[in-house]
């Protein structure tokens, strides 16, 4: 395996700067965006990094979000895994996001799992036509993984391997716990989960999808200080749909 990692910047710092450091170590090449300013949307920055790692004679990409953290440790062992797993069509390996790390390669096909961590085979990637820039961000990587499924490729989540990732600081209220985003990213992610009904609705995880959203978006509006502004870009996702709206429409600052 010959492997490029992906890392996408936003506002980076001086940790940020030593991750990139210790990553150099893993990867064949390394491709660092910093989203601070042209802002370009993540399937964009994953065709780029899967189109230059071709070039460049990689078979893997990984792609990471600033705020994920591989150990030393437990990235010997997920390569390690990656290198002795046999399976046929494999799409890509992803990590898991929480609990903690133990020894082994137990892993479960076609589960599906958050972007940031995987290793990609991007020839199998680019046979599937990349990822889908129409949706700039949110429900990108469960879009790729439909696709994929749909397309006969297999993903493996490893059971074992935790990487550590923020999903953003997390309230309780009456033991009832929420996240609040910036307003403008209710927009996409109403916008672009709509979409992604319309195309694979009925799949399971879709549907499973939808009750959770609903969940999501009732908490934000009950707790959220700025329930107002989400309100405001919600209706404007479901306007976008409707309109058939797609790609960057609102900043995300």
């Amino acid at each position: 395996m010959k492997l490029a990692v992906c890392v996408v910047l936003f506002h980076p710092t001086e940790e940020d700067g030593k991750h990139l450091s210790f990553l150099k170590r893993y990867a064949s090449h390394l491709f660092v965006y910093d989203n601070t300013q042209e802002n370009r949307g993540l399937p964009a920055v994953y065709n780029d990094a899967l189109s230059q790692a071709s070039s460049a004679g990689c078979t893997h990409l990984m792609i990471l979000d600033q705020d994920s953290r591989f150990t030393k440790a437990v990235l010997d062992q997920y390569l390690s895994c990656i290198g002795r797993n046999k399976e046929n069509g494999v799409i890509l390996f992803s990590p898991k996001h929480r609990g903690v790390s133990s020894q082994g390669c137990a892993f479960k096909k076609d589960r599906m799992s958050l972007s940031s961590g995987w290793v990609i085979d991007v020839s199998h990637a680019k046979s599937i036509g990349g990822f889908d820039e129409s949706f700039f961000i949110d429900e990108v990587d469960h879009e790729f993984v439909l696709r994929a499924w749909s397309k006969g490729y297999t993903t493996i989540s490893f059971d074992n391997i935790v990487l550590s990732h923020r999903l953003g600081k997390k309230h309780a209220v009456w033991k009832i716990r929420y996240t609040c985003y910036r307003p403008e990213r209710y927009y996409y992610m109403l916008r672009n989960f709509l979409f992604l009904f319309d195309r694979y609705a009925g799949h399971a995880f879709v549907k499973e999808r939808r009750g959770y959203m609903l969940k999501f978006f009732l908490k934000s509006l009950c707790f959220c200080s700025n329930r107002y502004k989400i309100v405001k870009m919600l209706y404007r996702g479901y306007k976008d749909y409707r309109a058939r709206n797609q790609g960057k429409r609102i900043d995300i600052v």
